[in-house]
């Protein structure tokens, strides 16, 4: 019988771990719309762009997991701040390297990238980008999550990892459903963002499932060692 309860306190974990997800990338993707790079000038807006879309997935997603993981933690505190931040300066970070790279890359093919008289337009590789962004969110949530969960190297990695495949799987995911940003608009943007965030959910939903029962299986040995049963 506790089984069956426990069971059913994880679907229910689950499903809304990847519903939070899934609202939160789809108001992301019908509010903000990324503008492509063409020339230039237009690389502030861009990163503008990537910032404050990562400040807003970040918020909402932020606050819904906090909700779900206070039922379980009930001490956890600064989950949505340190989501929105960490969501914010990943991408901060990550998108001027990748816009050296494609200008290397288009200089080197002879194209006239990010020049006036450029015909060529250019979006940044979100996989890559959010595969990176991901590992610097998954390790600020993990410094809040590893004094509630069995602090070991192996959930940390889980962790890490698992937040770096739930971004860089669900852009690539939705990259190969949609072939540009420009084509993002109306109900194919909500379904971007609802694509983005079921992938992305269900790998992070389902990597907390392994470390919340990680958990729970250490507890329950400690105990037992030290009652001798």
């Amino acid at each position: 019988m506790q089984n069956t309860s426990s069971r059913s306190t994880q679907t229910s974990l689950f499903v809304l771990w990847v519903l939070v997800n899934i609202v939160g990338w789809s108001a992301s993707h019908t509010i903000l719309r990324l503008p492509s790079l063409q020339i230039a000038d237009e690389i502030l807006p861009l990163i503008a762009a990537f910032v404050l879309d990562g400040m807003l997935v970040g918020v909402i997603v932020g606050a819904g997991q906090w909700l779900i993981l206070k039922r379980t933690f009930p001490q956890l505190s600064g989950w949505i701040q340190i989501t929105a931040l960490t969501y914010s300066v990943g991408l901060l970070v990550s998108l001027p390297a990748e816009i050296l790279w494609l200008y290397q890359m288009g200089t080197s093919q002879g194209l006239p990238m990010l020049a006036e008289e450029a015909t060529t337009t250019m979006l940044p590789s979100p996989p890559l980008m959010l595969v990176a962004t991901g590992a610097i969110v998954g390790v600020a949530q993990w410094r809040k999550l590893r004094s509630h969960l069995a602090p070991t190297f192996r959930n940390a990695a889980l962790w890490v990892v698992g937040t770096m495949a739930g971004l860089g799987v669900g852009w690539f995911v939705v990259g190969n459903r949609f072939e540009n940003i420009e084509a993002l608009q109306g109900v194919s943007n909500i379904l971007s963002g609802v694509i983005m965030g079921l992938v992305n959910g269900s790998i992070t939903g389902g990597v907390l499932l392994i470390l919340l029962n990680e958990t729970k299986r250490i507890a329950a040995t400690e105990v037992k060692g030290l009652t001798g049963v």
